[in-house]
C-alpha cells in the first residue's frame, strides 16, 4: 500500500526472492512504479490503482501487508476502521500488517522530539539510500 515510485517493494521482493503486488492511490504513481519493474527487476511485481480505504478484490497470496507512508492522511477515524475491514476482507491470508509512517507532534507536546528516528534509518536502507552513521 502506498507504492509510490515501487522502489521498496522492487528491494524487498529481490532482497528475499518474493512476489508482491502493490497498491497506490495515484495514477501517476502506479505508471511510474510499473515503469521501474519493468526497466529494474525480474520479480514477479504488479502494481496497481486503488482506493485505500476501500480495496476491490481478494487476494488470497498476501501474506505480509506493508502500508508505507500514507496513513497521516487517514484521519477521520470511521475511514481508518473501513480501511481496516476493507484490508481483512480483501487479504484473508495476511498474517502480518507493516504500518509504516511519521507524524509531527503537537506543538504542546513537543519539549525536545528526536527528529530522526530508527524508523526513518530503516526506511530509507530499505529505499537504498545512504543513512547515518
Amino acid at each position: 500500500m502506498g507504492c509510490s515510485s515501487g522502489e521498496v517493494l522492487i528491494s524487498l521482493c529481490e532482497d528475499f526472492r518474493v512476489d508482491g503486488l502493490e497498491f497506490e492511490k495515484s495514477p501517476k504513481m502506479v505508471e511510474l512504479a510499473n515503469k521501474n519493474i519493468q526497466m529494474n527487476t525480474t520479480a514477479s511485481i504488479h502494481a496497481y490503482y486503488a482506493d485505500y480505504t476501500n480495496i476491490q478484490g481478494v487476494y488470497l497470496e498476501v501474506d505480509i501487508l506493508i502500508c508505507d507512508f500514507f496513513m497521516h492522511h487517514i484521519i477521520d477515524d470511521d475511514v481508518c476502521v473501513q480501511m481496516l475491514q476493507s484490508f481483512k476482507k480483501s487479504f484473508p491470508n495476511s498474517r502480518y500488517m507493516l504500518f509504516m509512517d511519521n507524524f509531527t507532534p503537537e506543538q504542546h507536546h513537543a519539549t525536545n522530539p528526536e527528529l530522526f528516528v530508527p524508523a526513518f534509518d530503516s526506511v530509507h536502507r530499505l529505499q537504498k539510500i545512504k543513512t547515518r552513521d
